[in-house]
């Protein structure tokens, strides 16, 4: 009789365990997705105002970090994907955290973005911050319902990088 209870327990440490191991990191997650590397509306042109390059690089904790580099020779802002879960084949459900102090008041702030890949290229379905604040919603913008920027693996990296 003693061995059921003890079965259920090896059991229960066994199901809690390959849960855990299942879960990918974020950068196995970017990696499986091919979302490593540099990114941009137009890998043919400089960063700048319009065109900015969007780098995720594996961290050594397993989660990514995140270049914003919008030109006019300032350094990268930088964030960090903490998470991130295929939600079908070509979407993702990511968790953001802002990390640098240049993003001024949203310092720290985390977003909830649900973001489509396909064929080399990506763009943000849905972004809310942590406050709530929708900021995309059906692929525009909340604020004037332009559209997400689609934006493009840039097969040789940034420009003069």
């Amino acid at each position: 009789m003693l061995l059921r209870p003890a079965f259920s327990i090896a059991f229960a440490l066994l199901a809690l365990t390959t849960g855990a191991a299942a879960a990918e990191t974020p950068t196995a997650v970017f990696s499986r997705y091919e979302l490593l590397g540099a990114w941009a509306s137009d890998c043919k042109k400089p960063p700048g105002p319009a065109n900015w390059f969007v780098t995720h690089s594996p961290t050594n904790t397993g989660s990514v970090q995140t270049q914003y580099d919008h030109g006019g020779g300032g350094a990268p802002l930088l964030s960090v994907v903490d998470s991130a879960r295929p939600l079908s084949t070509t979407t993702l459900d990511i968790h953001v955290k802002y990390t640098d102090a240049k993003w001024g008041t949203l310092n720290g702030s985390i977003f909830t973005m649900i973001v489509e890949v396909s064929a080399g290229r990506t763009h943000t379905v849905q972004s809310i911050r942590n406050d709530g604040m929708i900021l995309i919603k059906e692929s525009k913008f909340a604020t004037d319902g332009r559209p997400s920027q689609i934006l493009y693996k840039c097969p040789g990296g940034r420009p003069n990088a």
